[in-house]
């Protein structure tokens, strides 16, 4: 499987100590397959940890994430947490628990623990 310029963008932000990098590009440029991707790495590489994905809104999650997730777990050849599902706040992946936070609503977030964001 080749590496996307943005997974690898954001597995060296993470490794330089950055708390958040930006993905550039257009539309099906590989932005939201890299943090699928990078979801894997996580969950590979800290198992047991806690990651919160905050977007603009909850609802962006059911639009377009959980098809993400459905169409890319696969290829890593695991099974998605969302096949089937209509609503889900969080999914684990090998003992890395991943919460699915909307901006919208600061107060759910405001208190969340977590080992990333």
């Amino acid at each position: 499987m080749q590496w996307n310029p943005n997974l690898i963008h954001l597995i060296d932000s993470h490794r330089d100590g950055l708390r958040g990098a930006l993905l550039e590009g257009s539309g099906r440029s590989g932005k939201t397959w890299s943090c699928v991707d990078f979801c894997v790495y996580i969950a590979g590489h800290y198992p047991g940890t806690t990651v919160n994905i905050i977007r603009e809104t909850y609802r962006s999650f059911k639009t377009t994430l959980y098809d993400d997730f459905n169409r890319r777990l696969p290829m890593w050849h695991l099974k998605s947490p969302f096949e089937g599902i209509i609503d889900r706040g969080s999914f684990w992946l090998n003992r890395t628990k991943f919460n699915l936070l909307g901006a919208d609503d600061p107060a759910k977030f405001h208190g969340a623990g977590s080992d990333f964001n």
